[in-house]
């Protein structure tokens, strides 16, 4: 009968034991996330990635929804702020996990490590939870996201540009414009990087070219300098560089999430010489000197 009764104390005491442990490990709960797009209805968007922030310190806890709606997913209790933006189309880059929230920023990829030179980010929409998302032991709970955009959409128009039936392409790069977005705190980033982006031609003297940017770099003392580089019909190149600080920083664009900026160069490029045999020599290499077409 002892015997018996010892096994039966054993087993009271193992099953006390494993009932302990489990109050060691962090429940998990359920998180219904709500998409709304009111604020940005036309916003082409298929995916969206979710940063959980616990206020308690470590890492980010990362979630991607196919469904631009949002979704449902489960995690840790705990309280958590949050960054909720869309994905992009291969532009755009985020932090580490390891990145606080307030710190916590999108880039986009680097084309000229020595000069700053980076590529135009994709479209970006985003909205966050600065105030804490409690995700309670058992229970499902819900927050709902307003995702706005950040990215301005800019237009830049240059006029008068003669013989562009001699080039094959343009590319153009402005300067002073912000690396990045902090998504925690809605703002850019004060580094400051040279975006490329591509320019079209609409007639036969008109260039036209679409940039998104993540905004100014911050520094009112900052000048803006727009190059284009044409590349011309036997594969040389030519550059010319242009001050549009005052257009950049006009205040009836200011704040603006779609502008346009008009350029009227009387630029002349380069054309065959007269007697056919072919272009005109040394046309490699950047203009000497800024023209200012503020005025």
């Amino acid at each position: 009968m002892k015997r018996y009764s010892f096994i039966l104390m054993m087993f009271a005491a193992v099953a006390c034991q494993h009932k302990d442990l489990c109050y060691d490990h962090p429940h998990q709960s359920g998180l219904e996330v709500n998409i709304d797009w009111t604020k940005s209805p036309d916003a082409d968007v298929e995916t969206m990635e979710l940063f959980l922030f616990p206020t308690e310190g470590g890492p980010a806890i990362h979630h991607t929804f196919q469904d631009r709606k949002g979704g449902r997913l489960t995690i840790p209790r705990g309280t958590y702020r949050a960054i909720c933006t869309n994905s992009g189309k291969g532009a755009n880059r985020f932090s580490g996990l390891d990145t606080p929230f307030e710190e916590f920023e999108v880039t986009t990829r680097t084309v000229k490590e020595s000069e700053s030179s980076t590529i135009e980010p994709d479209m970006l929409y985003s909205s966050n939870q600065e105030s804490g998302i409690e995700v309670r032991d058992r229970q499902t709970g819900s927050v709902t996201f307003y995702p706005e955009q950040r990215t301005p959409l800019y237009t830049i128009i240059v006029k008068n540009v003669s013989n562009l039936k001699y080039t094959t392409d343009c590319v153009a790069s402005i300067s002073a414009l912000a690396h990045g977005f902090y998504l925690g705190v809605n703002r850019p980033e004060r580094g400051r990087t040279s975006q490329n982006f591509p320019m079209f031609r609409s007639d036969d003297t008109t260039l036209r070219g679409y940039m998104t940017m993540f905004g100014h770099c911050g520094d009112e003392a900052t000048t803006h300098i727009i190059s284009l580089c044409f590349t011309l019909s036997d594969g040389t190149k030519t550059y010319y560089n242009y001050d549009i600080t005052d257009k950049m920083n006009d205040p009836a664009i200011e704040g603006k999430l779609s502008a346009t900026i008009v350029l009227d160069l009387e630029l002349e490029l380069p054309k065959p010489i007269t007697n056919g045999s072919g272009f005109q020599p040394t046309l490699d290499g950047w203009q000497d000197e800024t023209i200012d077409v503020n005025s």
